[in-house]
């Protein structure tokens, strides 16, 4: 539905509004009507004020591509959901510490690794799965979450030879926390659906290898971590 606002004049308060409701899907002109005396006749001058002609192209085009972001995120959000709904019942019977949880939104699925801060991390992508082991623990410093990285990257050849393949490892120096991940899981949300299966059984193996390969060391490397706080 358009809307057209006419009159002789428009206040700032006024345009500022249409402004700001027409970059929230309305479509709302101002038009600004003068008239001049001709003698024997009256001539109505008609300008519109917004969108101007000039920028009104631009306007359309931005709104359409408003419009579709908006429908992709949703549509993301709606396969997400979906992927996890499936996942989740799966992955609480081979690993039960995510027995539990719900489908969400988000991109991930995270649980307790046990010790406070360390948390196992499932996660999906467009297209493209993998999981990581996330170490935030807030101690005012970060010091906690670097010394267990420092601890676990101490013993990477051994982490990665139980896990069968070579992991990403980020320090994080820049941030708080410190992650360990494999991202090189195929298939994720835009993926054809009978693909799904296959991807989802990959991220559970994944983490039971993931878990197996960490947990060995977790206790040693909190033990040093809070030692050295």
């Amino acid at each position: 539905m358009r809307i057209v606002l006419v009159a002789a004049d428009f206040s700032r308060e006024l345009t500022t509004t249409v402004l700001w409701l027409n970059k929230r899907e309305l479509d709302i002109r101002c038009v600004r009507l003068k008239p001049y005396d001709n003698g024997t006749e009256t001539i109505i001058d008609a300008q519109q004020v917004i969108p101007l002609p000039e920028a009104e192209d631009y306007m359309v085009r931005e709104k359409a591509k408003d419009q579709a972001a908006r429908s992709e995120g949703a549509d993301r959000h709606a396969l997400r959901r979906a992927f996890w709904a499936e996942f989740l019942p799966q992955a609480a019977k081979a690993t039960p510490r995510f027995a539990g949880r719900s489908p969400g939104d988000a991109h991930y699925i995270a649980v307790s690794a046990g010790p406070n801060g360390l948390r196992y991390v499932y996660c999906v992508w467009l297209n493209q799965s993998g999981l990581e082991f996330y170490i935030d623990r807030d101690d005012g410093s970060g010091a906690f979450n670097k010394a267990v990285f420092d601890y676990l990257d101490s013993k990477r050849a051994e982490i990665e030879a139980a896990y069968g393949r070579p992991l990403g490892w980020e320090r994080l120096d820049t941030k708080r926390a410190s992650r360990i991940f494999d991202d090189s899981i195929p298939g994720g949300i835009r993926s054809p659906r009978d693909q799904w299966p296959a991807a989802q059984k990959g991220m559970i193996d994944a983490m039971l290898r993931f878990e197996k390969a960490l947990t060995p060391h977790l206790a040693a490397a909190v033990a040093k971590a809070e030692a050295g706080s």
